[in-house]
């Protein structure tokens, strides 16, 4: 059973892994199509870096940076994939986030808020607390009670400041979720539990020419 369970994991990530490689190529291949790099035209390359405080019971405080590469489908609306590096003090884990992304600006204006939302899936770079049966420790191995679901999410408000016409800045509260087997000190075992982090980010966003 667990051969199966690790072989239908890598199975899926694999899956991920492909989709957000072709939504990498369709939204290169629209921008390097469009005539202008304003607002509404080509793609933007939107990196930020924040600090989260734990939400619930199993939440942690987390330090984060995402770069998504999104391009415009619509009026105001963008979809794009990234990748992020995430980490979670408590549990002391760093992982590497996989997302489709969908963004939509309330106004084509220099200062415009916006909704964000970010969807994918997740890879441990370095884990510290494994096994340890006690709280803010995950499973891995033979530990494992649960079936590993590693999903990712990320709603987001936050607001854009356009300082030139390919350059600028933006702050972002997002409400980070990632789904992890981790220790229930009531039931003495491991389950599936989103680990949440309300984050406050700075970044910036800027557009190159043919990409």
């Amino acid at each position: 059973m667990r051969v199966f369970r690790y072989e239908w994991q890598i199975r899926m990530k694999r899956i991920f892994l492909i989709v957000v490689l072709t939504m990498m190529y369709i939204t290169s291949a629209f921008c390097q199509k469009t005539d202008g790099y304003g607002f509404e035209d080509g793609c933007l390359t939107v990196v930020d870096a924040g600090v989260g405080a734990s939400i619930g019971r199993y939440g942690d405080k987390a330090r984060s940076v995402y770069i998504s590469h999104i391009t415009p489908f619509a009026d105001s609306f963008f979809l794009g994939v990234g990748f992020g590096f995430h980490h979670l003090q408590e549990y002391q884990t760093t992982s590497l986030p996989l997302y489709l992304e969908a963004r939509y600006y309330f106004v084509d204006k220099p200062f415009s808020p916006f909704v964000d939302l970010k969807a994918g899936t997740y890879f441990y770079l370095s884990t510290d607390r494994v096994n340890t049966d006690q709280e803010y420790s995950i499973a891995k191995g033979k530990k494992k009670e649960a079936k590993d679901c590693p999903l990712f999410f990320s709603p987001s408000i936050g607001a854009k400041w356009r300082i030139a016409d390919s350059f600028g800045l933006q702050a972002t509260l997002s409400d980070a979720e990632y789904m992890m087997c981790v220790y229930n000190e009531n039931a003495k075992k491991y389950s599936n539990r989103f680990v949440g982090s309300l984050t406050f980010s700075l970044g910036i966003y800027f557009q190159i020419a043919g990409f």
